[in-house]
């Protein structure tokens, strides 16, 4: 989860109350932090190594994410995998990890490199139970870097609301589908392009506007997720769309009650 913030007052309040609840729910908690011990509200989230059942660990963000000045998505799935499996030893229900990412935009080709962190990010939640929330400090980001960061994230936590991301963009749809952008698929109406969708693309289609995620559709139909994601690759190139948003609007205009 992408979560976005104004400045320090507001980045505290949101890392307090995501590190509380977990205290309270007895989640392990990892902690990638742009500013240890500084600033109000850090000192009480960060500096309690384990309160009542749940585990906690913080180190710089710096020290995980970027080891030699370069991001290590090596480094940083290791690390996510050691915590995840503290964390489950102990008995916590879920891993909370909180990351905040001033160090992003110091990164050139920051698109690339914020492509191979949110991979590795989902290796680890695709194998054991967590939730990651990276942290942006509105300030700190230029609308390039802003663009590029919500194009990755599929919902965002904003004045205390998540969100459905409509700018979220799919591997597939953020290479743009240039099959897909011929006069012939301009012209043709939404609807016949709607009838040119297999079963299992349709069925596809159908769990995304229940808002099921690739991970829970590959269970659901029994397959792998190269598969769902070859279907979502045809179904955006058939339909001419590039967000699931779009997706989810068309299906519930043309599918059958």
């Amino acid at each position: 989860m992408c979560a976005l913030c104004s400045g320090p007052a507001e980045r505290n309040k949101l890392i307090l109350d995501f590190r509380q609840e977990g205290q309270w729910r007895g989640d392990g908690y990892l902690g990638l932090t742009d500013h240890p011990g500084r600033g109000p509200g850090h000192e009480p989230a960060w500096r309690s190594s384990t309160r009542g059942r749940s585990p906690s660990d913080v180190r710089p963000a710096s020290d995980v994410c970027l080891p030699g000045g370069r991001f290590s998505a090596e480094r940083m799935t290791a690390v996510l995998v050691e915590r995840a499996g503290h964390s489950a030893e102990s008995g916590s229900p879920l891993l909370r990890v909180m990351v905040e990412m001033g160090w992003l935009p110091g990164q050139s080709e920051t698109f690339n490199v914020l492509e191979l962190y949110e991979n590795a990010v989902d290796q680890v939640v695709d194998r054991v139970a967590a939730v990651v929330l990276c942290v942006y400090d509105l300030h700190q980001l230029n609308a390039a870097t802003l663009t590029t960061v919500l194009a990755a994230h599929q919902t965002v936590l904003l004045d205390h609301t998540v969100l459905v991301n409509p700018h979220f963009r799919t591997d597939e749809s953020r290479h743009g589908f240039a099959g897909g952008r011929g006069p012939h698929a301009q012209q043709t109406s939404t609807r016949e392009r709607w009838r040119t969708l297999t079963h299992s693309e349709l069925r596809v289609a159908a769990h995304v506007a229940d808002g099921l995620t690739n991970r829970e559709m590959a269970a659901v139909l029994l397959v792998s997720r190269h598969t769902i994601d070859a279907h979502l690759k045809h179904i955006f190139i058939k339909l001419d769309i590039h967000t699931r948003v779009e997706l989810t609007v068309i299906t519930l205009r043309h599918r059958s009650p």
